[in-house]
Parts: structure tokens; sequence; C-alpha cells
């Protein structure tokens, strides 16, 4: 999928959880914890101590809603911010928004290649969602640096060094 259309996907979706949000904050997750109305579908997340341990989320759909499932340990740091739950919530409302239609249900398993495909524009949807391509331009010196950016966004540095090297940065110098 076009990078600028997930792009455009992700602003929209952030405009969802908070209105007037502007690219430069962090996206409000923790509004999924009660029901949202996101792509015209209702979106709640919720803990299933069934998962397994290596699963750390997943999406389920029915009809008109959509549920972001965590594992006992993710749904545990979902009020307190850790990074790496922030992108699991941010990777599943991607299979939401983007892949909705295709995913049918808990036991719905697409073909490897298929997944695949999925699974990286889930993560490109994510890290749109958390650090959009519009914050560069409201950013600048040292509020681009991959520490800065990590803390103003809340996310895993790794993410970070990920979106500067998109980006042609390197911790906030072009490449």
């Amino acid at each position: 999928m076009d990078c600028h259309l997930i792009e455009d996907l992700a602003l929209s979706v952030r405009q969802q959880l908070r209105p007037g949000l502007s690219p430069a904050e962090r996206v409000p997750l923790e509004r999924l914890l009660h029901d949202v109305t996101i792509a015209e579908l209702t979106v709640r997340a919720t803990t299933d101590d069934l998962l397994p341990h290596h699963t750390w989320g997943m999406t389920t759909f029915e009809r008109d809603r959509a549920w972001i499932w965590l594992n006992g340990e993710a749904w545990r740091e979902v009020r307190t911010g850790t990074p790496r739950t922030r992108f699991t919530l941010a990777h599943e409302l991607g299979h939401v928004v983007l892949h909705g239609e295709d995913i049918v249900d808990l036991f719905t398993r697409p073909i490897p290649e298929h997944h695949e495909q999925l699974e990286a524009e889930a993560n490109r949807f994510a890290a749109h969602l958390l650090i959009p391509d519009a914050s560069r331009k409201r950013l600048s010196g040292s509020q681009l640096k991959a520490e800065a950016l990590a803390k103003r966004f809340n996310v895993s540095l790794k993410m970070v060094d990920n979106r500067l090297r998109e980006w042609g940065l390197v911790d906030g110098y072009v490449a």
C-alpha cells in the first residue's frame, strides 16, 4: 500500500482519537480502552488471558465492531504507556483501518505471503500513527534527535531510528 495513503489514513485516525491533535503531539491510544468509532467500526482494546505469551496482541472483527486483544502482560502496560504496547495497539489499529474487510474472525489465517504483507502494512501504519511524517515539518533542531522524539511520542528508540532513516535523517541530521 502506498506510503502517502497510509500517512493520510494515520492522520485521519489521529483526529478521530482526538480532534485537533497536532501531528507533533503524542496520539492518545489509551482512548481505545473505551468504544471509539474508527473507519465506521466501533473499536475497543481489551485483554484475553488465554493469548499465549508470544502473542502480544491480535484483532478480531464481528459485524461493525473490532476488538484489539492484548495478552495479560501487554494489558497491564496500556495505562503506563509502555512503548512496546503503544506500538502493538497502533499496529492492531492498522489492521482495523487497512484490513478490516480481509479479516473475518479469530480463526482466519491468510496464506503466508499475504500474512507478511498485512503485517508489514500494519507496521507501517503504526509508525505513521505514532510519528507522522507531518511532524517532521513541525519539529526542528534538537526536537529531531532520537531521544527527544522517543520521549515526545513515547516510542522506542528503535522505532525512532527507523522513522529517521525513512526521512533520510540519522539522529536528526541529513544522511
